[in-house]
């Protein structure tokens, strides 16, 4: 998957979870790491995911990532 090389996601049951909300859902990840799932969320199921995270170089490097892929910053900072 592009969108995060340090990041393995389990994509088993997702779809049919996903599809039981309407388009665009708004989402909010806990403990989000680099982010990689919020990206999955977002482009392959048009959700709107936010990540909170606790360790700010995480979010750095998250965000970085989703610069690169043409993405918006999905992740912020938790305290």
């Amino acid at each position: 998957m592009p969108f995060d090389c340090l990041n393995v996601v389990q994509t088993s049951g997702v779809e049919d979870f996903m599809n039981r909300f309407s388009p665009g859902p708004k989402i909010i990840d806990i403990g989000a790491g680099m982010g990689g799932p919020c990206r999955v969320l977002a482009a392959e199921y048009g959700a709107n995911p936010v990540g909170i995270e606790f360790v700010e170089v995480n979010v750095q490097i998250g965000n970085e990532i989703s610069r690169e892929l043409g993405m918006p910053e999905y992740l912020r900072v938790g305290d």
